[in-house]
C-alpha cells in the first residue's frame, strides 16, 4: 500500500507539469472516460489507471518507476484504502485540483457506505 508521503515528489512534479500543459490531460491516446481538461482527481485516476504516467513518463520528467509508484497509489487506493486518496489530494494541492464531479463522488461515496465508512465530502 502507497500513501501520498512516500510519492509526494511524484505527484507534485506530476501536477505541475500538467498545470503547464493541460493538454497532456487528453492527449494520451487511452484518455476513454476523461471528461475534460480540468486537474481533478478523477481525471488523474483515470489517467494513471490507463498507464499514462509509466507509458509516458518523459512527459512529466519523471522516471517509469516513478509513474508505476502513481498508479499503484490510485490502484491500491480505490479499494484497500477506500478512495481516501481522494480528500489527500485535495487537502495536499488545494490550489491546483478543481472541482470533482458529482457522479464521481456518489459512485466514491456508495462504495464507501457500503463498506461503513462515512462519505466523502470536499
Amino acid at each position: 500500500m502507497l500513501y501520498l508521503t512516500e510519492i509526494i515528489d511524484e505527484m507534485t512534479q506530476v501536477l505541475k507539469v500538467i498545470q503547464k500543459d493541460r493538454s497532456l490531460l487528453t492527449k494520451y491516446p487511452k484518455t476513454a472516460g476523461l471528461y475534460d481538461q480540468r486537474i481533478t482527481v478523477e481525471n488523474l485516476e483515470c489517467l494513471a489507471g490507463n498507464h499514462l504516467f509509466d507509458d509516458y513518463p518523459e512527459w512529466f520528467d519523471i522516471t517509469e518507476m516513478e509513474g508505476k509508484r502513481i498508479r499503484a497509489y490510485f490502484q491500491m487506493g480505490a479499494v484497500s484504502r477506500n478512495y481516501d486518496f481522494v480528500v489527500e489530494l485535495h487537502k495536499e494541492f488545494p490550489d491546483i485540483f478543481e472541482r470533482e464531479r458529482q457522479e464521481y463522488l456518489d459512485g466514491i461515496n456508495k462504495y464507501r457506505v457500503s463498506r461503513g465508512l462515512k462519505p466523502i465530502s470536499l
